[in-house]
C-alpha cells in the first residue's frame, strides 16, 4: 500500500560527512544559548555522546543516534528562543566591558603620545 513513502521518509543520511555536519550543527546551536553554563553543558554533552557512539557499527543503531541528534538540534533551537526571554546573555556584558577597556587603553595611549606637544614653553619638565 502507501507504506513505501512513509518508510522512505524515515531514511536518514548516515554518511561520515552528514554525521560530522550534525555534530557541527549541535555545537553551533549550543552557542545560541544565553548563558555560559548552558552552552558548556550542550557542548560537553554533544562531545561525550559522539565519542560514546563513535564505534557503532550496526546501521540501525547509527540511524537511531542520528535521529536523536537531529531531534536535539530542534530542541536546542526551541530552548534557546525561550531561554533568551528569561536569561541575560552574559556575552553582551563581557563584550561591553572589553570595549570599555579598549577605549580606556586608546585614550591613555593618545595622551601618552601627545602630552609633550601640549606643554607650553616655560613649563617645568616632568619629574621622573
Amino acid at each position: 500500500m502507501a507504506e513505501a513513502p512513509a518508510a522512505a521518509a524515515l531514511v536518514v543520511d548516515i554518511s561520515r560527512k552528514a554525521v560530522l555536519g550534525i555534530y557541527r550543527s549541535l555545537l553551533r546551536e549550543a552557542e545560541t544559548l544565553p548563558t555560559a553554563t548552558q552552552r558548556a553543558f550542550v557542548r560537553n554533552k554533544t562531545r561525550a555522546s559522539f565519542r560514546k557512539n563513535k564505534k557503532l557499527t550496526k546501521q540501525e543503531d547509527i540511524e537511531l543516534e542520528v535521529r536523536l541528534a537531529l531531534s536535539h538540534i530542534d530542541s536546542i533551537q526551541v530552548q534557546s528562543s525561550h531561554l533568551k526571554k528569561y536569561f541575560y546573555d552574559d556575552r553582551k556584558e563581557v563584550q561591553k566591558q572589553q570595549q570599555e577597556r579598549e577605549m580606556q587603553d586608546a585614550k591613555a595611549k593618545f595622551i601618552r603620545e601627545n602630552v609633550e606637544s601640549w606643554r607650553q614653553p616655560g613649563d617645568l619638565p616632568e619629574k621622573h
